[in-house]
């Protein structure tokens, strides 16, 4: 006899060029073992770490506190009365009541606002600490603040706006503050 050979067809060679051999251990190494064990490890350190991180940021992530003004109505027979006198000014007291909701305290160094009505401004306060600390914000608490305000009008027409205004309830002023401090000893903080 003669040998045949057998040609595969175009089929069978494009099936064993695409195949890919499947190893399987049976038996697993000891080096196999220890990279196993130190990835599992590497990987639970990792992820408590990261676990660890995420809680820290999240109880110590600073919250912006919140406040309420505690006296609302202005004196305005005592502003008003200052217009006998043509010395349209007067200094006002104003209570807030502030939540620090954070875990630390904030320690608040200066304290400018400007109050306007109709866009002109006719109140201020410009507070300074001596030394740098007008007021500690403590953590996790409602603490009470007097705001002393001098209150200005542009011109008597103005007042007089302002006090029917008030008198209709429909009295607001526009406010803006710059409040520079310290939080946690270390971090100096100025808000607008």
């Amino acid at each position: 006899g003669q040998k045949r050979v057998i040609q595969p067809t175009q089929e069978q060679i494009r099936d064993q060029e695409w195949s890919v051999p499947i190893v399987e251990l049976k038996k697993e190494t000891a080096l196999g073992r220890g990279v196993h064990w130190v990835f599992k490890v590497c990987c639970t350190f990792f992820i408590t770490l990261v676990g660890i991180f995420l809680l820290i940021v999240f109880i110590f992530y600073p919250h912006a506190p919140t406040y309420s003004v505690c006296n609302s109505e202005l004196d305005w027979k005592s502003a008003l009365s200052s217009l006998a006198s043509l010395s349209l000014s007067a200094d006002y007291d104003v209570s807030l009541s502030i939540h620090n909701p954070n875990v630390f305290d904030i320690r608040v160094d200066s304290v400018n606002a400007v109050f306007t009505y109709e866009n002109i401004p006719v109140a201020s306060a410009h507070i300074t600490g001596k030394p740098n600390n007008i007021v500690t914000l403590r953590k996790s608490s409602v603490n009470d603040v007097v705001l002393p305000l001098t209150f200005k009008p542009e011109s008597i027409a103005q007042a007089y706006r302002m006090n029917t205004d008030n008198t209709n309830g429909k009295l607001k002023f526009s406010a803006s503050f710059s409040i520079k401090g310290v939080v946690m000893g270390f971090y100096y903080f100025d808000v607008e």
